[in-house]
């Protein structure tokens, strides 16, 4: 396992494989050896084989909350919505109170990608107070601040001053239609003028 960390830390995704494949060999039970082999395989892009891995990390530790948020992003990455959603609710349910920051991770991401921002800013929120509390992820603590802080400006209300758009008679839109239109289009949309 200190092999294949040092081959992922390095980005030597071969020999990382290789000493997972041998780690997981010596210690078949152990979920972590398969979740990075799924790590390995997404790095890659290759999703159904990272998919295979990770769900048979999830049958060695089906208690991981940081299993099924990874999980989650995963689905998000095949595009499968619900299954993301079942996979990110399961994290939160097997980590309630939010200690596990792999899975604050995980899950954050996966609900900024899937477009609920509010849940998105929550995960953000409590992924960053346990990795400062941990001491974890000092050289990376800024961008998640900086990325938490556009999700929330986008969600304030912006006014925006607008003229009254103008109102149109049958009569009129017509008219402002032929001006607008070429025949061709006219043809092509259906308007009858």
């Amino acid at each position: 396992m200190v092999l294949a960390y040092l081959a992922l830390k390095q980005e030597r995704l071969d020999d990382a494989e290789r000493a997972l494949a041998a780690a997981h060999r010596l210690d078949p039970d152990d979920p972590t050896s398969v979740l990075r082999l799924g790590q390995v395989s997404w790095s890659r892009r290759d999703y159904d084989g990272a998919l295979r891995y990770l769900n048979e990390a999830r049958r060695l530790d089906p208690y991981d909350a940081g299993l099924h948020a990874n999980l989650g992003l995963l689905y998000v990455f095949k595009r499968d919505r619900v299954r993301a959603l079942e996979a990110l609710r399961e994290a939160e349910r097997l980590d309630p109170e939010g200690h596990d920051v792999n899975a604050l991770q995980m899950a954050c991401q996966a609900y900024r990608v899937l477009g609920d921002l509010p849940k998105a800013i929550e995960g953000y929120d409590r992924f960053l107070v346990q990795a400062r509390k941990e001491g974890l992820y000092a050289e990376g603590i800024e961008r998640f601040e900086q990325t938490v802080d556009r999700l929330r400006r986008s969600m304030t209300p912006t006014f925006v001053e607008a003229s009254m758009p103008k109102v149109y008679t049958d009569q009129r839109l017509q008219q402002a239609l032929r001006g607008a239109l070429t025949e061709e289009q006219v043809v092509c949309s259906g308007f009858i003028l």
